[in-house]
């Protein structure tokens, strides 16, 4: 008798063990959502809510200062709560909010929808944002605005290259042409670009034409908001303050200076700019175009592309129809993507890539589709090529992949 009694409390010691593991897993400060607490909630309070997975390093990441916004919201007489909501165990909830990619952060102010956060990850970027939310951002704003400011002085260019924050972006863009690069330094793909980005700023800025600048989401997370950067790198090109276009492109030092001279042409000048020097203004009812799709690769930089994290590569021919006639579909499975920083779409033409498909045996029919993790393929995709099947072949790759890692 008192063995089974030492047993159920046993028994009952583990499963109190395992509950509290899982609170606390990504900030014991942050409150756990189900999706029954979670819609009793949202018509309650404000919440600002955490969408991850246990294995996403990215969530990884966030989750101590996660848990340190938590722990000063989440008081007595709270204005906002700060959750999460672990996408492995509550599905049903994450689908309801359109939930893609970990971490998925939310704010929602007394309703279902929510309005995501596409902001810094640092502790001073999600508490500026909850401020701003919660209405205290403009109070803030007028405050400063009666204290007397010095003129913003612009950057000076480092080699070529201007370093752009919340305050001198703006007023930087307002003239000229501008290249720039939108980024996160914990991104494996923006590590890899730095180097040739670094060396189009001392070529090609140093001209004058067209001024090549950075700008670190992660401290500036207002401008980056504000041009909805959704994930790391993303590249735009500005024309008197102006968004021109976002660009998609291959990102060796070759396919930036032929962006950069398409887009200083006077054929492209002529159609971007109105005759008072500024951007035209976008037609009522017209619809912000955005240039997406796969990212190009080449020999120079294939390598180095699909080191780190997942990469889906269409090995193709560009002058084989067969080839020509997947580009759209994949170009639509790249814009399912793109809020996943750790995954990339890709594409390397064999005719002129010829070493690449060589090292990578990738001898044809074309087009072929592989998928790499950390510079290793893991497979070769065979199955029919539509967007869902590419998509949720590679939804379920990633996930059985992650799942090896936890065991």
């Amino acid at each position: 008798m008192i063995m089974m009694q030492k047993s159920i409390v046993s028994c009952l010691f583990l499963a109190l063990a395992i509950v509290y593991v899982r609170t606390d897993d990504h900030g014991e400060n942050a409150v756990d959502y189900n999706k029954e607490s979670f819609d009793s909630a949202v018509a309650k309070e404000r919440l600002f809510v955490m969408f991850f997975a246990p294995w996403c390093g990215h969530c990884k990441r966030l989750a101590p200062t996660w848990d340190e916004l938590a722990a000063k919201y989440n008081v007595d007489g709270r204005e906002v709560a700060i959750g999460k909501v672990d996408c492995t165990i509550e599905t049903a909830l994450c689908s309801d909010h359109g939930v893609r990619g970990y971490p998925t952060v939310k704010f929602f102010n007394l309703n279902k929808e929510g309005e995501k956060y596409a902001g810094g990850r640092t502790m001073e970027a999600l508490t500026s944002y909850v401020q701003e939310q919660l209405g205290k951002g403009e109070e803030q704003k007028e405050e400063e605005a009666k204290e007397e400011k010095a003129p913003v002085e612009l950057p000076k260019d480092e080699e070529g290259l201007f370093v752009l924050t919340d305050d001198t972006f703006e007023a930087h863009v307002a003239k000229g042409h501008h290249f720039i690069k939108f980024y996160a330094p914990w991104c494996g793909h923006c590590k890899r670009m730095a180097p040739t980005w670094d060396e189009l700023a001392k070529k090609t800025g140093i001209e004058g034409k067209v001024k090549i600048a950075k700008v670190d989401c992660t401290q500036n997370s207002q401008t980056c908001s504000k041009h909805s950067v959704r994930g790391y790198p993303t590249i735009m090109w500005f024309t008197n303050g102006e968004k021109s276009e976002d660009y998609r492109g291959g990102r060796e030092l070759p396919s930036f200076e032929a962006f950069i001279a398409k887009m200083t042409s006077a054929d492209v000048e002529e159609k971007k700019t109105s005759t008072d020097g500024q951007v035209p203004a976008k037609k009522a009812g017209e619809e912000e175009e955005v240039d997406a799709g796969m990212v190009s690769l080449t020999d120079e930089d294939f390598v180095e592309s699909v080191s780190e994290d997942y990469t889906l590569v269409m090995f193709a021919d560009d002058e084989k129809p067969s080839s020509n006639a997947l580009i759209p579909t994949m170009d639509r499975v790249a814009d399912e993507f793109i809020d996943r920083p750790e995954v990339l779409i890709a594409k390397v033409n064999c005719r002129t890539n010829v070493k690449t498909c060589k090292d990578q045996d990738a001898k044809g029919p074309y087009p072929q589709l592989r998928v790499y993790n950390s510079g290793a393929i893991i497979e070769t995709y065979k199955g029919e090529k539509t967007v869902s099947a590419v998509t949720k072949y590679l939804e379920s790759l990633i996930q059985k992949d992650k799942s090896k890692d936890e065991l």
